[in-house]
Formats: C-alpha cells, sequence, structure tokens
C-alpha cells in the first residue's frame, strides 16, 4: 500500500514537473519571439531550464544566443543575452558576460539600432581590452567603428577603425584589412577629405585582389561616385557608379544595389541638367525599389522625382509622387523623408496655377499634421511659408470676419457695461428712497416719545 502511494505520488511530481516544463518552454517561446513564428532551439532551452549547473546554464544560454543570431531572430538573441548576462555576472564568469555584451551590441546592429549597437559593443570592446584579447580586439573595434559612421560621428569612427586596421595587420588578415581600408575611405570621404579617401579606397582594391569580393568591389565604387558627385565632377561619378552596378549582379542583394545604383546616376544627371536621363534613370530605380517592399527606400527616389518634376515645371505630377509618400509612410513616427515630402508638397500646391480650396486646406492639414517632424529654424521659416500659401481673397475674408467679429465684441461690451450702470444708479435711488423713508420713521418714533 506503502508503495503504491509513494508510486502514485512520485508520478503525480512527474506530471506535475512535465507541465511546469512545457510551460516554460512555451512562455519563453512567447516572450522574446514577440508574435513572431521562428524556429527555436527547444531541446537547449529545455536542458537549460532543468540543469542547477549555473557554468553548465551559462554555456547553454550562449548556445542558444548564436543560434537564434544565426536564425536570425535578432529580438530572442536579445532576450537570452540578457538573461546570460545577468547570470555571468551573479558568477563572476568574465567570458560569460563579454560574450554576451557582444551578442547584444551586434543584434542591434543589425537592426539598426545603432545608438544602443554602439553602447553594448563599447562595453564588449573594453572589456577584450582588459583580458588583452587582441583578435577581439580588432573585431570589437571594427565593428564600432562601423557604427560609429552610421551614426555620422566620422572622426571618433576613424580612431577605432584605424585601431583596428592596425591589429588585423598584425595578425595577417588581408580579407579584413580590405574591408577596413573601405571603411576608412567611406569616413575620409564623409569629413570632406578626397585624397585620403580615393587612397584608402584603392589599397581596399589592392588587398581585394586575392579574395576578388564582388560585393566589395561594388561599396567601394558606390563611394567613389559619391566622391566624384561632391567634387562635381560628374561624368567619373556616373562611370564609377555604373561600375558599382555591374559589380553587384549575380549578388542576393543585386536589386537593392542597382536601385541605389540608377537612383545616384539620377541625382548627378538633375545636377548636370539632362532631365531627361535623370528621369529614366529614376524610373528604373523606382522598379527595384518596389518590388524590394522598403518604403522608406522607395520614398527617397518619389522625392527625386517630385523634385524633378518641379524643375519641369510640372506641380501636378510632382504632387502625385509626393502624396504617395505621405500616405506610404508611417505618419507617427519620425522620417527625414516624411518631412521633406510634406515641405515639397506644401511648394508644389504653391506652385499649381489653378489653385482650388481643397488645395488650400490641403496645405493647411499637412502643416498641422507634420509640425511636429519641422524642427531646425529653416523647416519653421517653409512651415511659415505653408501659412502664407492662402490666396488673397481667403486672407482678406479671414481679416473682415476677424473685424466684424471685433467690432460685435465691443458692441456687447458696452452693452453690458451700460445695463450694469443701470443697475448701479437704481440700486442708489433706491437706497436713497429708503434711506429717507427710515429717518422720517424715526423722527416720528423720536416725537412719540417724548408725547408720551
Amino acid at each position: 500500500m506503502r508503495v503504491f502511494i509513494n508510486l502514485t505520488h512520485f508520478k503525480s511530481n512527474m506530471t506535475s514537473k512535465r507541465t511546469i516544463i512545457i510551460l516554460t518552454i512555451f512562455s519563453l517561446w512567447l516572450l522574446p519571439s514577440k508574435g513572431e513564428t521562428q524556429e527555436m532551439p527547444d531541446s537547449l532551452i529545455l536542458e537549460m531550464e532543468r540543469t542547477y549547473n549555473k557554468e553548465r546554464k551559462l554555456e547553454i544560454l550562449w548556445s542558444i544566443v548564436r543560434k537564434t543570431y544565426r536564425i536570425p531572430d535578432y529580438d530572442t538573441t536579445i532576450y537570452f543575452a540578457h538573461r546570460q548576462l545577468d547570470l555571468a555576472t551573479k558568477i563572476q564568469n568574465q567570458r560569460g558576460h563579454v560574450n554576451a555584451l557582444w551578442a547584444i551590441g551586434l543584434s542591434f546592429k543589425k537592426k539598426e539600432d545603432f545608438k544602443k549597437a554602439g553602447l553594448f559593443l563599447l562595453k564588449a570592446y573594453q572589456k577584450y581590452k582588459y583580458m588583452n584579447d587582441d583578435k577581439n580586439i580588432a573585431v570589437s573595434s571594427h565593428h564600432l567603428g562601423q557604427v560609429l559612421v552610421e551614426t555620422n560621428d566620422f572622426e571618433i569612427a576613424l580612431v577605432y577603425l584605424q585601431e583596428s586596421l592596425k591589429n588585423y595587420q598584425k595578425l595577417g588578415d588581408s580579407t579584413s584589412v580590405a574591408i577596413l581600408y573601405y571603411d576608412i575611405g567611406r569616413c575620409f570621404g564623409s569629413l570632406n577629405q578626397f585624397e585620403k579617401s580615393f587612397n584608402h579606397l584603392e589599397y581596399s582594391l589592392t588587398m581585394n585582389k586575392k579574395d576578388n569580393d564582388a560585393n566589395l568591389k561594388s561599396k567601394i565604387y558606390n563611394i567613389k561616385g559619391f566622391n566624384y558627385y561632391r567634387l562635381k565632377e560628374y561624368k567619373k561619378a556616373i562611370k564609377a557608379y555604373s561600375k558599382a552596378k555591374e559589380y553587384a549582379e549575380g549578388l542576393d542583394d543585386f536589386e537593392k544595389k542597382s536601385a541605389f545604383a540608377y537612383n545616384n546616376i539620377g541625382e548627378v544627371y538633375i545636377e548636370m541638367e539632362d532631365f531627361q536621363n535623370a528621369k529614366k534613370h529614376f524610373e528604373k530605380a523606382l522598379f527595384f525599389k518596389r518590388n524590394l517592399g522598403d518604403s522608406e527606400l522607395l520614398a527617397g527616389t518619389l522625392i527625386n522625382m517630385a523634385k524633378l518634376a518641379l524643375l519641369e515645371n510640372q506641380p501636378s505630377k510632382s504632387i502625385t509622387y509626393l502624396e504617395e509618400i505621405i500616405q506610404l509612410l508611417d505618419k507617427d513616427r519620425f522620417s527625414n523623408n516624411l518631412s521633406e515630402a510634406s515641405v515639397l508638397l506644401a511648394k508644389a500646391y504653391k506652385r499649381k496655377k489653378d489653385l482650388t480650396q481643397r488645395d488650400l486646406d490641403k496645405i493647411m492639414a499637412l502643416n498641422e499634421q507634420y509640425a511636429h517632424h519641422i524642427s531646425d529654424l529653416k523647416q519653421a521659416e517653409v512651415r511659415q511659408s505653408m501659412i502664407s500659401t492662402l490666396s488673397k481673397g481667403k486672407l482678406e475674408n479671414e481679416t473682415q470676419y476677424l473685424q466684424e467679429k471685433v467690432e460685435k465684441t465691443q458692441y456687447l461690451t458696452l452693452r453690458i457695461i451700460g445695463l450694469l450702470l443701470i443697475i448701479v444708479v437704481i440700486f442708489f435711488v433706491l437706497l436713497r428712497r429708503k434711506e429717507r423713508k427710515f429717518k422720517l420713521f424715526i423722527q416720528q418714533m423720536w416725537k412719540d416719545i417724548k408725547d408720551i
């Protein structure tokens, strides 16, 4: 009987433990995925929840982090990396701690949240420095430099990129050296140090001969094109952008690189006042960008098409492109494209010869709807000009209406003041009469008292 009870109790415990484990796995799957249906390393999670050995738990967490990063499922990676970070801190495991920082930083970089990425990558870099880990110092300083480039902190980025370059040269890693020359060349170009930029880009091409990385070549010629564009050497810019597109053929992101190349060449042709060729290249860029399905990417070329239409004195066509951007982009999220489109749309309406009341209402609606996107003084002036686009007749009507309203208010105020004065006068007259009656009453009463 006792044996039966023990067995029953054991089975009950096993069932409850199994239920708890299943529920734990399910809840862990829900938390990081945020509704996504990515495949999760369930067996690793189950093993992690079962083990009581903290060092083993840390190893499993690191395996989960690496696996989810490769899927990729960056939200899940960040979730488990934070758990790894907490556990590594508690048991004072330096390697587990720095690995978690590194994974979080890289995940935020992939998500293009560069501020958060920079914060965690910097912590990882400092930790690798403390540990004298030369290989990871080179890797982390490279990624940190790339993040700083994305946040336009080019001078600080150069410090980390050049440190990474020296380390990779010592390690004899020619592939990473080639990429670093490209990144440094990009930085110098953004700082208008074009000679240094071209030199580093050429070094990158030389170092890349062994690997013959078409993706890197495409990026190098894209930066060369941008440098030539800013130097107003437009024919060289077109040639460089065309080479960037050629090297992109066959790559996974060929459509995206081609879209950028066509868009960039279109911008060069606008500067050359060759509007026909500009339009042709923008249309090709639009074709690729519409297939990619990236709204912000598409908005960039639509803005260029709208600007071109205004240059060709076709405000109605410009309005069509700009209104598409307004429909495409998230109205509640700050976006330079949305802000620029709303300002350009007001300008386009101003250029229309047959400006209607509906157009004027749209301008005023834009002014109100996108006011929070307009932050600097220049845009504030444009915002003011959006208000001034009201027709002269409407302004006169508005003024007349306000004057009539003021006159009515003044008349009403005078009537109220007059009425109050009449009330005060009546009050004092009645008070005076009451005083006289009261005085007569007192005199009569005093006379009666004397008679008595």
